[in-house]
């Protein structure tokens, strides 16, 4: 597989490495509206906390009323700040701060991630994790229980939950 073609195993539409991000905003947009929520796409947050990272990608609505929260990251920092991007960690709670929604759903393509990624960013997760993971899936497991049990609930979701096409109770581990 190339690393700048990938294949969306939900559509089977061919992407470039640069737009995955947005395809994955479209399917769970349309997975949540299909279901009868109402979505907004890219909410502000407020003024200072947009200096650092702009907007959660997608906002889920149910009775008018703020159910969800999804933020889709492909490639990002969990908590550190190596890249430019704000952290997954520290969107999640800004989230929290601002929000409180029911749940956040944190969108991650594991499957594209454990093909183009993993093999070159494994053992950098080794002083984390204890181990080199074969999967982001075991990344995301041990993130979501260490949030957890620091107070921040948040549910990781993958393309295999857009495949199956089934609702997921909320806080449980995407693995």
């Amino acid at each position: 597989m190339s690393m700048n073609k990938y294949v969306c195993p939900i559509c089977r539409d061919k992407l470039n490495s640069g737009n995955i991000h947005d395809h994955y905003v479209d399917h769970l947009e349309n997975k949540f509206n299909s279901e009868g929520f109402i979505t907004i796409r890219e909410g502000k947050l407020p003024k200072r906390i947009r200096k650092i990272w702009r907007e959660p990608d997608l906002f889920v609505l149910k009775d008018l009323m703020l159910e969800k929260v999804i933020e889709v990251v492909v490639s990002e920092d969990y908590e550190s700040q190596v890249s430019s991007k704000s952290p997954i960690h520290y969107k999640c709670k800004a989230i929290m701060e601002y929000y409180r929604p029911s749940e956040i759903i944190v969108f991650e393509p594991t499957d594209y991630l454990d093909k183009t990624l993993l093999p070159d960013t494994k053992t950098s997760f080794v002083p984390e994790l204890g181990y080199e993971p074969t999967s982001y899936k075991q990344i995301q497991k041990h993130f979501q229980e260490k949030w957890k049990n620091k107070g921040l609930i948040v549910t990781f979701w993958n393309e295999g939950i857009l495949k199956r096409g089934k609702k997921r109770e909320g806080n449980k581990p995407s693995v």
